[in-house]
């Protein structure tokens, strides 16, 4: 499906700082899936492209799926 990969090399140092850390993300309780992942994309920003403490984390996909297409289908399979 997809790979996570750790990567600086096409990055400025600038933007480096505008990157979300996923460490900080929070999911409510009490809420639906949807609200949810709603609620994560408005905090991560860039689901492609985010930190991990340090670390840059760079989300590529194989095959002819969109971003949206492959999210549907994972948060499908964790219901």
């Amino acid at each position: 499906m997809g790979e996570a990969i750790t990567t600086e090399k096409h990055l400025a140092f600038d933007c480096y700082n505008d990157l979300v850390d996923i460490k900080t993300v929070r999911l409510r309780e009490g809420v639906s899936r949807l609200e949810n992942a709603t609620y994560f994309l408005e905090q991560i920003k860039n689901p492609r492209l985010f930190r991990v403490g340090d670390d840059i984390v760079e989300l590529c996909f194989t095959g002819n799926e969109s971003l949206s297409d492959v999210l549907v289908k994972h948060f499908n399979r964790k219901k």
